[in-house]
């Protein structure tokens, strides 16, 4: 069976190839009779649409099959993009977009965005998400303003952002920390304002390492690589060791200074490579201990004892 659908330039012209990508585009979903076996052939000023092979005297333009499948693996290598970058709003797909010019990749968006389309409008605002400089993150209300969660609001403790899909959270270190605060960058331990609640709580670090919250004295705090090289607070989520016996002290590399003898003895959580143990180094030309992270490795300045 053959379908004529116009006459253009002769050849295989721009005219030809153009509507030949055009076909496919729409051929993909839909299908004509076998669209496995879909090919465009033209003679003269003829293009038709023959099901399986061009006849005597015809030129094959384009097997549309072929270009079908081309073109629908380019939308789910597209497709697939979407997710790295966090493009989309998993967590809560019944949200609906609220879109804005503003562009994570070169703006920054903090407390404005596609959500304040929705100042002034509490439902709507609820009902939606935007792009962020974190990617996809629901809106929220707060004084007639819809603003966007992450950015905005998370290191205020005042949402959680619902498009993060986490998985399951857990605290293996410590079965006590039953609250999940939320994932890296969120500040999500000041949200509690009690040390009750604080103490009961967990949070995701880099590469969704967890680690308890603790409380300083007056606010609620993440015991994260930082904190914890600096012994403001242990992590009983997990017991990280370094497997060099040499080994034998857990500090901040960069404040032991210039003494080589006792950054030689000492080891760290690098938090740039979520929370791993590294030991320290002497950097000699510095006259200073440093932490013996994967850049600093990467540059060959040291070799990670503790791996």
């Amino acid at each position: 069976m053959a379908t004529e659908f116009g006459r253009g330039r002769r050849g295989r012209g721009w005219w030809a190839v153009a509507t030949a990508v055009a076909l496919a585009v729409a051929l993909a979903p839909i299908g004509v009779g076998s669209a496995d076996a879909a090919v465009l052939c033209q003679r003269k000023s003829k293009v038709k649409i023959r099901s399986e092979t061009c006849k005597k005297k015809e030129t094959l333009v384009q097997d549309l099959g072929m270009l079908a499948t081309d073109v629908a693996g380019q939308a789910a290598e597209t497709a697939g993009l979407r997710g790295p970058f966090r493009l989309d709003c998993p967590g809560a797909p019944e949200l609906v977009q609220a879109v804005s010019d503003d562009s994570f990749y070169y703006d920054r968006i903090d407390c404005i965005g596609g959500c304040r389309t929705h100042d002034g409008s509490q439902a709507a605002c609820e009902g939606a998400w935007a792009l962020s400089e974190d990617g996809a993150t629901s809106c929220f209300f707060f004084n007639g303003l819809c603003l966007p969660c992450a950015d905005c609001g998370t290191r205020a403790g005042v949402c959680q952002n619902r498009c993060r899909v986490i998985g399951t959270a857990s605290c293996p270190g410590d079965p006590t920390r039953t609250t999940f605060a939320g994932g890296p960058g969120s500040d999500a331990c000041l949200g509690f304002g009690t040390q009750t609640a604080c103490e009961a709580a967990f949070h995701f670090g880099l590469g969704k390492v967890p680690a308890t919250c603790y409380w300083d004295g007056s606010n609620c705090r993440g015991c994260g690589p930082y904190n914890e090289n600096n012994g403001n607070c242990t992590n009983t989520c997990q017991t990280p060791t370094c497997s060099d016996p040499a080994r034998t002290t857990r500090a901040y590399c960069w404040g032991i200074g210039n003494d080589s003898t006792a950054c030689n003895a000492a080891w760290h959580l690098s938090a740039k490579s979520g929370a791993e143990p590294a030991s320290c180094w002497f950097d000699t030309d510095a006259s200073q201990c440093k932490g013996c992270g994967i850049k600093h490795e990467l540059r060959g300045d040291c070799v990670n004892a503790c791996r």
